[in-house]
């Protein structure tokens, strides 16, 4: 009898190893796993995303006399780095930035019209301190793209 139990009892510990080696190898599996998907998605990340500011193409309307005709200028997009504390106290808050840069205006003469249609064409762009006299500088309350959401 006693050596009965002692064969069930090895029994049931050889058993239980075995579990405990297969919880084991499957968490190292899925550990693995976690950071494969880590590293091909920041891979990804390098290839056509960019968030930060810089000159983007745009296609603008302009108007003059009534006519309205397409042009293609620059502009200057892009989200820029800022901290968004947990705790806001008394104290000064970090400056946020934004994406701005170098701006001329450019005229569009339509055919017809002695009055040019003015537009705006960004020259460089960079993150500067917001100026909250002719800015927003608030929280944008709308969906911010990713590269993930492509």
């Amino acid at each position: 009898m006693l050596a009965e139990q002692r064969e069930g009892t090895r029994l049931r510990f050889k058993a239980a190893t075995e579990l405990s080696r297969r919880r084991a190898f499957s968490t190292q599996q899925r550990m693995q796993l976690v950071v494969m998907a880590a590293v091909l998605a920041m891979a990804g990340t390098g290839q056509g995303c960019s968030l930060g500011c810089k000159l983007a193409n745009i296609t603008l309307r302009v108007e003059s006399c009534g006519v309205t005709e397409v042009i293609e200028t620059t502009e200057c997009s892009g989200l820029c780095h800022n901290q968004d504390p947990n705790y806001i106290g008394n104290g000064d808050m970090d400056e946020q930035k934004i994406c701005n840069g170098d701006w001329s205006y450019e005229a569009k003469h339509i055919n017809g019209c002695p009055v040019a249609a003015r537009y705006p064409v960004a020259s460089n762009c960079r993150c500067t301190t917001c100026d909250e006299d002719s800015t927003y500088c608030g929280r944008t309350p709308r969906y911010m793209p990713s590269c993930f959401s492509r």
